[in-house]
């Protein structure tokens, strides 16, 4: 609510009352001295002789002490009191000064708020009068609804004195009546602000509510401009409203249908209220309308209540404010609106006939629209590129020529400056639509620009002159760039065609020349309209380069520029002058800006109404007119240019006989009641006439294609199931949209996985559609190739969308970064594949895909596979097995991993500093578009959606995606890819099959076939892991298969075992020594230390035994060391003797097969028994370990299940193998 007014006063500090004076001081010290004769007296009498004299005396004078005592004090309290009083009339004297200086304030204060806010009845007779607001303005939408009581705009406030004495009574009393009397002002205007609420109700008796609903619409009208603020009138009682009419503000505003009405809205420059009486509507459009309600409404943030002639003001964030309402009669309401009618008529000062592109353009009747006749007058060259402008200041019709000057014309290219509201985005609107009305889309195509919004040209996209529309580039200065492609590539088109043509000079050489040629195709002339353009270069400087550019080559190639603005920046447009042939200017903010413009002041003293311009085409010529308009409604008969028709008109289009003769033309002249837009109307009979314009604009990419795009001759085919055509090359694999706004096209992107370095890596930030594209890359070859030639295997370290690919017939194996069992065994298995391949003449296999979703995760989990990843990108593509593979940035591939990637697909990034193809188009990517992204030439692309059900987008995009994959699926007959299967979690000995000359470990994680080791190559095995990891088991299983596979006597077993896990295992026949304790252990070890020393070779051995190692003979020793970290724990362990035999272990017929706890691995390294085996490359075997271990035996250390593990051998690499299980005989 509005209450306070131009000139304000922060506060007025009134002085604080006076106190009551204070007894203390010199009146005390007089009354006291008195009191102190008397006790002089006192003492005196009995103090002196004892006399009768001396009694009288003292008696004498103690009674003249007391009396001057009881005086004095009655002489005090008088003074007090006159005291007072005078400090009370001085107060009150006081107060007097400054109620004049109050009341002077509070007159100011009325009269500066009756002349901003007047009532109602007054406004017919000042209307010509009232200054205009402007957005911006402090009271630019506030509207007075009543009187009520207001605060001073003064603030009213008491210093405080900062005494402790008690303040008089009667002053305070005095003080608080001037506060009470002062500090607010009776019937005061009282407003309510239509920017501040959306919606406002208006309750009450329907007389009442009407009588205040035309106070609120006269006061908008009074007080706003038409171009700033627009009043829509919609009721279920029209005739209530026949007077709004006279409004400027109403003009083809009243009685509009609920959806011309939301249309209309949208197209609106300034501020709007909407009345709506009766039906209740509810209307959505944001900030800029505010909807009053009279009776019912839906929803209100405002209500205004009225009874019995005062109203109520309620809001949620405010107190309620009574006020008396102001009302008017129907009949003042008119006159009101007359007169406001009257001052813009008054102003406009140029016309006063109908002055809508349809009258300019002769057009009888709006509904019966002949498009063929309107151009008849453009088919002769001099009509031929003239645009409908309005009315010169002698009514004679204004057309704009544009073609050259030694064509009759003023030249190609030209400026309009005009202010907000001076109706520049009307001018525009009529100048194209009139061009489009009077010339055929083979003649004149246009494209459209407008910068700050897209209000202007919204409903001209449709007809087919329009070769581009292009708005909103201020939210999306990207756009800007394409824009600029867009330009550069019309202007290269042009040049192509005219030197197609027979290298044609000019737009009009080509013409003559293609009536001789009609193979050549038309080539219209290009009307490049830009709103805004001076915002545009304040972002884009450099954008001036196109301008230029165009003016200089337009000319010749039929290009014209027509460049709007609301403020004229000279210096921004420098360069471009040379090239403008005419200036229009409307109304200016400043007669700068003018004089810039039109090199005059004259533009910024043009009249407020919109429509007034001046046109300057050359440096002495200066025509002034009246813009057509295109929302006016067409009158049947126009009046003669020197007549000016009065005409009493309706809403419902029954008319009446004037009765004023003096009454003003209403802003809005009706024939035959409300037709409806006709700009819609003339829009849509223009859509139906003439071949579209080429067109040189795309709009970016949004909505991706599905697979269908991709793929179109989907069907399910005999002997391939459903897929596309088995004629489209093999491995070229079509996965998006690529945008190629220079070449005004769309073009497929397609990875060919066919050639070398066939490897594909796709990088992003998180949600910026990687695995979607994974996966739309994997269904779109699935749509190509049969499971027979393509397979794919799934890797998934992201959020596991890949595993909707599982059900493919083409999926051999899908696994999630969890399971590290199945990534290791699909690494390995391509790897081996890859192998098979080299190893064969020739190979005749499908060709298979490693997909791995997340390489980041897969490298950091997985380090030692990182290695055979690259292996397979530097051997496979040869071999028919290709890396697909995503990631968040380009740091996480090293550089020899990332070289191999043939292609490389770069998504929105986290940070465009990491762009590997180009940070410029990097940061040009959407961030709220999935799949946008950019090929490795820097080109855009945005990713098809892997789905074929012909929709576009991700709306139910998994669903549709379940359903394609399920199709492949039904419809496929034949073997689907090969599956790995998983290593079983237990392998009892007894169901393996080996050479009972071997040792056999477990299952080959890589191969499913047992994992033997050979005594005679193999010393032993070192094997580390957890407890419960399948440590003991081994030894158990390896002991068993001495002691039952080799023959009886040729092999014993020396078991050193602390914890007796393997005791009574193994036969006593087999075992050569078993050793529970430290002692037992050096003893036993002592013992085959020195049956060793007699075996080592000697001088009489011959070449035959030393070949045949045959010099002894005895059983082969199998040392089986269970828990070495128990027997290891000091300095001098009992296996250290053995040290010096381990180099000779194949002569001396010496195996030893030792565990320990995987923890302290590092601490194992350096005990001499371990790296003396370690140096002789004995085979090692890891297996659940913590993962803090780091590295041990060279494999990271993992949490792994019982008896599974990684071994490590000469003569076969690093696999995973389960052990073999064999059950305990006698258990503890």
């Amino acid at each position: 609510m509005h209450g306070a007014a131009d000139s304000t006063y922060d506060e007025i500090v009134l002085r604080a009352p006076p106190t009551v004076p204070d007894a203390n001081g010199a009146g005390g010290l007089m009354t006291a001295l008195p009191a102190m004769g008397g006790l002089g007296s006192v003492a005196y009498m009995f103090a002196g002789p004892r006399h009768p004299a001396t009694y009288i005396a003292g008696g004498a004078f103690l009674l003249l002490s007391l009396g001057m005592v009881v005086g004095l004090i009655a002489r005090g309290r008088g003074s007090k009191k006159q005291g007072l009083a005078r400090k009370r009339r001085s107060y009150d004297a006081y107060l007097r000064g400054q109620r004049a200086v109050v009341r002077d304030i509070a007159r100011m204060q009325r009269a500066q708020m009756n002349e901003r806010f007047p009532t109602p009845q007054t406004l017919c007779a000042i209307a010509p009068s009232i200054k205009p607001r402007n957005a911006g303005d402090r009271d630019f939408g506030a509207l007075r609804f009543g009187v009520a009581a207001q605060p001073l705009m003064a603030v009213l406030r008491v210093e405080p004195d900062g005494s402790e004495s008690e303040p008089d009574i009667a002053s305070v009393r005095q003080l608080d009546l001037f506060i009470q009397a002062h500090s607010s002002l009776p019937d005061l205007p009282t407003t309510i602000s239509v920017y501040d609420h959306k919606n406002i109700r208006i309750a009450g008796t329907r007389q009442e509510v009407l009588g205040l609903g035309r106070a609120l619409i006269t006061h908008a009208g009074a007080f706003h401009r038409p171009g700033g603020l627009s009043i829509y009138i919609y009721s279920d009682e029209i005739s209530d409203w026949e007077w709004a009419k006279w409004l400027p503000h109403t003009h083809g505003r009243i009685a509009v249908s609920p959806m011309d009405l939301v249309e209309r809205l949208r197209h609106e420059a300034g501020h709007s209220i909407v009345l709506t009486d009766g039906t209740p509507l509810t209307i959505d459009g944001g900030d800029r309308v505010t909807v009053i309600h009279l009776g019912a409404a839906s929803t209100y943030d405002a209500q205004l209540h009225i009874e019995g002639g005062y109203v109520t003001l309620r809001r949620d964030d405010a107190a309620n404010t009574r006020a008396r309402a102001d009302s008017l009669s129907a009949a003042e309401a008119e006159a009101v609106a007359r007169a406001i009618a009257r001052r813009y008529a008054e102003g406009a000062g140029v016309n006063e006939s109908d002055n809508s592109l349809y009258t300019l353009l002769k057009i009888p009747g709006i509904r019966a629209i002949d498009v063929e006749a309107i151009r008849a007058n453009a088919r002769n060259a001099q009509q031929r590129l003239t645009l409908p402008m309005g009315t010169t200041t002698d009514l004679r019709p204004l057309f704009l020529d544009i073609k050259e000057p030694a064509q009759g014309g003023i030249g190609p290219h030209g400026l309009v400056v005009g202010a907000t509201g001076s109706g520049k985005s009307e001018l525009l609107r009529t100048m194209v639509l009139g061009a489009a009305a009077t010339h055929p889309p083979d003649l004149l195509n246009f494209v459209l620009v407008d910068f700050k919004g897209g209000a202007t040209f919204a409903d001209m996209s449709g007809i087919p002159h329009t070769s581009a529309l292009i708005t909103n580039l201020q939210d999306d200065i990207v756009m800007v760039d394409r824009m600029r492609d867009a330009l550069a590539s019309e202007l290269s088109r042009r040049q192509r065609l005219l030197s197609a043509a027979g290298h044609a000079t000019s737009i009009g050489e080509y013409a003559q020349r293609r009536s001789a040629r009609p193979d050549l195709p038309p080539l219209p002339s290009l009307v490049i309209v830009v709103d805004e353009f001076t915002e545009l270069l304040a972002q884009q400087p450099d954008f001036i380069d196109v301008f230029v550019q165009i003016g200089r080559l337009g000319r010749s190639l039929g290009i014209h520029l027509l460049l709007a603005t609301q403020h004229l920046d000279e210096a921004r447009v420098r360069g471009l002058e040379s090239h403008l042939s005419y200036r229009i200017a409307l109304r200016t903010f400043s007669a700068g800006e003018s004089r810039a413009a039109i090199g005059v002041p004259d533009a910024s003293e043009l009249p407020s109404a919109p429509g007034h311009a001046l046109l300057r085409s050359d440096s002495t010529s200066l025509i002034r007119f009246k813009a057509a308009h295109t929302l006016g409604h067409v009158a049947s008969a126009p009046a003669a240019p020197n007549e000016v028709t009065v005409e009493r008109f309706s809403l419902l289009g029954s008319a009446k006989p004037s009765h004023d003769k003096s009454v003003d033309k209403p802003f809005d002249k009706l024939s035959g009641g409300l037709t409806g837009d006709n700009a819609a109307l003339l829009i849509a009979a223009l859509t139906c006439v003439g071949e579209p314009a080429h067109k040189i604009w795309l709009p970016p990419l949004d909505l991706a294609d599905p697979l269908d795009a991709m793929h179109p001759t989907l069907a399910t085919r005999t002997g391939r199931g459903y897929g596309a055509d088995p004629a489209r090359p093999p491995l070229v694999v079509p996965i998006g949209t690529v945008d190629e706004p220079l070449q005004q096209r769309r073009s497929r992107l397609a990875v060919d996985f066919s050639r070398a370095g066939s490897h594909l890596a796709v990088v992003g930030a998180p949600r910026s559609g990687k695995s979607s594209l994974l996966r739309t890359i994997v269904l779109a070859a699935a749509l190509r190739h049969t499971p027979a030639e393509a397979n794919f295997y799934l890797l998934d370290f992201s959020d596991g969308s890949l595993a909707a690919l599982e059900p493919l017939p083409h999926t051999g194996n899908f696994t999630a970064g969890r399971d590290p069992e199945m990534v290791r065994r699909t690494v390995q298995a391509l790897t081996d594949l890859i192998a098979t391949r080299e190893g064969a003449p020739t190979y005749d296999g499908a060709d298979t895909f490693l997909v791995i979703d997340g390489y980041a995760g897969f490298s950091h989990d997985f380090e030692e596979l990182s290695i055979q990843v690259r292996a397979i990108a530097e051997r496979g593509a040869a071999y028919g097995v290709h890396l697909v593979l995503s990631t968040h940035r380009w740091s996480d591939l090293r550089h020899g991993l990332r070289d191999l990637f043939g292609t490389r697909l770069e998504l929105k990034l986290g940070d465009s500093l990491d762009s590997d193809i180009s940070r410029r188009a990097q940061e040009a990517i959407p961030a709220d578009t999935p799949g946008r992204g950019l090929t490795p030439d820097g080109r855009h692309f945005l990713a098809a959606v892997p789905r074929a059900d012909r929709t576009r987008g991700i709306t139910r995009a998994a669903a549709a995606e379940r359903a394609l994959v399920s199709r492949i699926a039904r419809d496929w007959h034949g073997p689907a890819a090969p599956h790995l299967e998983p290593l079983p979690s237990v392998i009892p000995l007894e169901t393996l099959t080996y050479p009972h000359n071997r040792i056999c470990l477990g299952l080959n994680g890589r191969t499913f076939e047992p994992l033997c080791l050979d005594p005679d190559e193999e010393i032993g095995l070192v094997t580390l892991g957890d407890p419960a990891s399948g440590k003991t088991s081994l030894l158990r299983s390896i002991g068993c298969q001495v002691q039952d596979t080799f023959p009886a006597g040729t092999a014993k077993l020396v078991v050193i075992d602390y914890r007796r896990d393997l005791f009574g295992d193994f036969d006593d026949a087999a075992i050569l020594g078993y050793a529970a304790t430290k002692d037992h252990a050096n003893e036993l070890i002592t013992g085959v230390c020195d049956g060793l020393a007699a075996r080592l070779p000697t001088n009489e051995a011959t070449e035959t035994q030393l070949r045949d190692r045959n010099w002894w003979s005895g059983p082969q020793i199998y040392v089986l060391v269970n828990d070495y970290d128990l027997v290891a724990n000091t300095a001098a362990h009992p296996l250290l003797p053995l040290l010096e035999y381990l180099p000779h272990a194949r002569d001396v017929g010496l195996r030893v097969f030792l565990t320990r706890r995987a923890a302290g691995a590092t601490r194992a390294a350096l005990d001499p028994i371990v790296a003396q085996l370690i140096e002789l490359q004995t085979p090692t075997l890891l297996l659940s370990a913590p993962p803090d271990e780091g590295r041990i035996f060279g494999v990271p250390a993992s949490r792994q299940v019982p008896g599974r593990g990684t071994y490590a051998g000469r003569t076969v690499g690093t696999l995973e193998v389960q052990v073999a299980y064999v059950p305990r005989r006698s258990p503890l």
